[in-house]
């Protein structure tokens, strides 16, 4: 079931992108965001361990720093959940 939902992720990331190809953008760390480009939401995946997840916490804080207007949501595994209940970012 796992591996469908997988599949089903990826197909519809690659569908969204090629029929909106200008929302994809290459970013470098020396390159950074384009001036002007409009960050709406952002969506973190951290569906990994817990040590992964909590060690993730400051990009996530990062995130919000640099771009205070966008809404951010988690994609985290459920036993995770309880760890960011009542988190502002």
């Amino acid at each position: 079931m796992r591996k469908i939902k997988l599949l089903l992720i990826r197909l519809w990331v690659w569908l969204h992108l090629k029929h909106n190809p200008e929302q994809l953008i290459k970013i470098t760390p020396d390159s950074g965001i384009p001036e002007g480009f409009p960050v709406h939401s952002i969506l973190v995946f951290s569906n990994t361990a817990m040590g992964d997840t909590l060690l993730s916490t400051p990009a996530i804080y990062n995130l919000r720093q640099c771009f205070p207007e966008a809404k951010i949501s988690l994609f985290i595994h459920r036993n995770m959940r309880p760890m960011f209940d009542g988190l502002s970012i």
